[in-house]
């Protein structure tokens, strides 16, 4: 996934620096969240969206919500973005290649192609923006990634691994905390987190900002961190 997603990157160089240019997202999150939604648009989902999310809005305790959502896939339709059996995606509703669902789809979807219809299934400029306008808009800001793996030292308080404690990047340097190879975190003060999502055995994790904004898109914690290595994994840090 890694090599594929650079690939994918070098074919959509000019694009995704421009929409950096524009978003301030650098071309390595849109890859990543890309990678994880649809494997670089290689499955998008076969469901009718409208079928899905109307079914839901009957079915399930999320009535609300999803009786929103089917308002809005209609909204799609007849702003003639899509026909009907066209407008496919997953069983509960995601759609195209970066999984938007139809309310966030109308709020961010943007039409970078210009040709009047936002197509997030077979147009990535439409997918790209669209998936840039929403991060910019859900809090990502350019800067430090939203995450990496970091080395505690030898007696680093455990108690301190906690999502809800934050301190300046450099005072968790100061306690000894560096990045997973070694290298000594960055020099800055903006606010983060260490967690251990897997116990204190397993590998610990620096959250800066952005990561709020990643899991603003998904609010699982691995899918954050999934992100942010995959993120960095295809701009070739790792």
């Amino acid at each position: 996934r890694i090599a594929k997603g650079q690939q994918r990157m070098a074919q959509n160089r000019a694009l995704l620096d421009a929409l950096q240019a524009e978003y301030g997202v650098p071309p390595q999150y849109i890859m990543a969240f890309w990678g994880m939604e649809t494997n670089y648009g290689g499955f998008m989902g076969d469901f009718q969206v409208v079928r899905s999310v109307a079914t839901l809005a009957c079915m399930t305790k999320r009535r609300d919500f999803f009786s929103n959502e089917t308002v809005q896939a209609l909204r799609i339709l007849a702003l003639n973005h899509m026909t009907r059996d066209q407008m496919r995606g997953s069983w509960a509703g995601a759609m195209g290649n970066m999984q938007f669902m139809p309310s966030t789809f109308m709020k961010w979807g943007v039409d970078r192609d210009g040709n009047g219809r936002i197509d997030l299934w077979t147009s990535l400029p439409d997918a790209f923006a669209s998936a840039a306008n929403f991060l910019r808009g859900i809090g990502f800001k350019p800067g430090l990634p939203s995450s990496e793996e970091v080395i505690l030292p030898q007696g680093f308080p455990l108690d301190q691994a906690d999502s809800t404690i934050e301190k300046p990047v450099r005072a968790w340097a100061a306690m000894g905390v560096k990045k997973a190879g070694g290298a000594p975190l960055p020099n800055a003060d903006e606010p983060a987190s260490i967690i251990l999502p897997a116990g204190w055995r397993g590998p610990a994790f620096i959250l800066y900002p952005n990561f709020k904004a990643v899991m603003n898109w998904n609010r699982s914690t691995l899918y954050a961190l999934a992100v942010g290595a995959l993120s960095l994994r295809t701009r070739g840090v790792y």
